[in-house]
């Protein structure tokens, strides 16, 4: 696999902060050795490799901690692994309110550790189930004492069966392209000028990360957050209209 073939399997423009993921990943194909990645990806990654590799009878496989884990480790001609993760439960008392999934994700990235090295997050209650890379794990068990006004404390746990599940809610949508104004549009109820709006403003992250692009061809798998309305998994086409328009499954988070 060439980078020209890694691009255009991601649909990138160029390698870029992928580039560490495609050296290993030639570098197992080449020398057929296994390799495993010290950092979680997004399913618009992992996803469009397992089925590359899938076709040239490569084993690839992920993991993300939890059960349905939207960000996950990939592993490659490996069969006996020892994934390199840690679940970290963060526990506070509530005594100042509640804490949400941007409060607990700030948190660890103000130790300085990078998004790449943090799986999913799990939020209910009065706790946070975090999967993180094992070369962090002790780090952020010994700096991260407060959030906010919060004081916490952290474990690490083994039973996953207390880990929050996720919920989704199925919504069939149409529309006349991939293109990312059109399906934040028909996703958030929205005109298509509201939608265009959303998308320069900066409130449209595709695949996590800001996009301003209103002409952007959505890939399938992708995930859209759309700030103050949701996240939403593009998750299939499943027909056309009379009108020749396309329906979509998407998978909303509750």
């Amino acid at each position: 696999m060439n980078k020209k073939e890694f691009i255009s399997i991601l649909g990138l423009d160029d390698v870029g902060e992928y580039s560490n993921l495609y050296n290993k990943l030639t570098t197992s194909i080449e020398r057929d050795i296994p390799i495993v990645t010290n950092e979680f990806y997004a399913p618009i990654v992992w996803n469009r490799l397992q089925e590359y590799f899938k076709g040239i009878g490569v084993s690839v496989l992920v993991e993300g901690g939890f059960e349905d884990s939207e960000r996950r480790m990939i592993a490659v001609n490996s069969f006996d692994i020892d994934w390199p993760y840690e679940i970290l439960q963060i526990n506070y008392n509530g005594k100042f309110g509640t804490l949400g999934h941007r409060d607990f994700l700030g948190a660890i990235l103000s130790l300085g550790i990078k998004r790449e090295k943090i799986g999913d997050l799990r939020v209910k209650d009065f706790s946070c189930f975090v999967s993180v890379h094992k070369d962090v794990y002790e780090y952020i068990i010994s700096n991260l004492t407060k959030i906010g006004r919060h004081s916490i404390n952290i474990k690490t746990i083994k039973d996953l069966e207390i880990v929050p599940k996720v919920d989704f809610e199925e919504v069939n949508i149409q529309v006349a392209s991939m293109r990312l104004d059109a399906i934040v549009a028909s996703i958030s109820r929205k005109s298509r000028n509201d939608a265009m709006d959303l998308i320069s403003n900066g409130s449209v992250l595709l695949d996590y990360k800001e996009n301003r692009n209103k002409s952007t061809e959505v890939k399938l798998k992708s995930t859209i957050t759309i700030r103050g309305i949701g996240k939403f998994i593009i998750e299939d086409i499943v027909g056309k209209t009379k009108s020749d328009n396309l329906k979509l499954m998407v998978k909303k988070y509750k």
